[in-house]
């Protein structure tokens, strides 16, 4: 179907943007060890895996061996784990090891003297590449410049579990009832994601009443009562490792006052407001200057999230739109946001806290999630 990623094509383009980056930034190879790069480069899912990126040529993925069965059916170059030994081996011994094989990589590909650049490495082992007169420097620049336009094949990801969030937010509106509680909400949260195909639940958050202000990251054994807002954040991990944010508040019950009437549509006509500045060509510096004004009352809270964050394959990646730091880039289409709201006053117990999968298009934005809101409020 047309619609259906292509995951090997996924790969390759993934590749080529990742390559094109390091030779404009000037790097000769990178050694990523933390899972979603890995993940990013290679599209194999790999506990405990590492893989070298040469500026030219087809990435090396490292696997322990018992992972190997797998691994070698899904990617055509792997090499067994570099750092061997037993867990009791002198650490320092195994890092200078360890780094050598590095060193003889680079020359492998011509790459002697050129720079390697490294995402998150412990002491031992910086110290150890440093050691054999390695020029290393921190790659994850070159990740975040990679990831910020999404690839087509990425796009259908995105959009896919855009798709997901209708049947999880209708489920978790339809479970919502006084006297259920929060823990029993994100259980019926958890069911119908795993079930929609999610590779892992980044983070869950289900909130009702107090618990939404100050927001709690975490379900307790609170029972939502009547006549009262009940949030969910989900975060999720699906097709290629794509990370996605989407948030919804309902209300449990018949008779919302006035004041709880506002409140939602106030954060649901800003949360539109904010989309419908997402254009290709935008400056994100104007993004933030013109982001709809809100009352007074709301700005403490609210200022307290982004106006929107990139989603790439970890939460909050690079560009962010943030109120206080606005980055000087420029919005292009395929790059994707999560846009989010977050409206109480300080000390409040009514919160309303919205959020959507956006993609930048070439005439415009498309809202990817399709969860429904609360359509009494709006």
């Amino acid at each position: 179907m047309a619609d259906e990623p292509n995951f090997k094509q996924m790969q390759k383009d993934r590749v080529r943007q990742l390559q094109t980056v390091m030779k404009e930034q000037g790097f000769g190879a990178l050694f990523l060890a933390e899972g979603a790069n890995v993940r990013y480069v290679t599209n194999v899912k790999l506990p405990g895996g590492s893989v070298f990126v040469p500026r030219e040529g087809e990435p090396i993925l490292y696997s322990r061996s018992r992972d190997r069965g797998y691994v070698d059916r899904e990617y055509p170059n792997v090499r067994p784990a570099l750092r061997s030994g037993n867990a009791t081996d002198d650490q320092t011994r195994k890092a200078a090891r360890w780094a050598d094989d590095i060193k003889k990589t680079m020359r492998e590909f011509g790459l002697e003297g050129e720079r390697l650049g490294v995402d998150p490495l412990d002491v031992v082992s910086i110290h150890a590449l440093a050691e054999l007169g390695l020029d290393v420097v921190d790659g994850r620049h070159a990740l975040s410049t990679a990831k910020r336009v999404k690839t087509g094949d990425e796009i259908k990801c995105f959009r896919a579990m855009g798709h997901w969030y209708r049947d999880i937010m209708e489920g978790f509106r339809k479970a919502v009832r006084p006297g259920v509680p929060e823990t029993e909400l994100a259980a019926v949260v958890h069911y119908e994601a795993v079930k929609k195909g999610a590779e892992e639940i980044f983070q869950l958050n289900v909130c009702a009443g107090e618990n939404m202000n100050p927001w709690r990251r975490w379900p307790s054994e609170r029972e939502v009562e009547a006549e009262e807002f009940v949030g969910i954040d989900l975060h999720l991990i699906g097709p290629g490792g794509c990370w996605t944010d989407v948030s919804r508040t309902y209300y449990c019950g018949t008779k919302p006052t006035r004041e709880q009437k506002d409140l939602y549509k106030t954060a649901y006509d800003y949360l539109q407001g904010v989309i419908a500045l997402l254009k290709p060509g935008e400056r994100i510096d104007s993004v933030v200057a013109r982001a709809p004004k809100v009352p007074e009352k709301y700005r403490e809270l609210l200022d307290n999230y982004s106006i929107a964050h990139s989603d790439a394959m970890r939460p909050h990646e690079y560009p962010r739109i943030e109120k206080d730091k606005p980055v000087p880039d420029i919005l292009e289409p395929n790059m994707v946001f999560s846009v989010e709201t977050y409206f109480s006053e300080v000390g409040a117990k009514d919160t309303v806290k919205l959020e959507e999968l956006v993609a930048v298009t070439k005439s415009g934005s498309e809202v990817l999630s399709t969860g429904p809101f609360d359509e009494r409020f709006i």
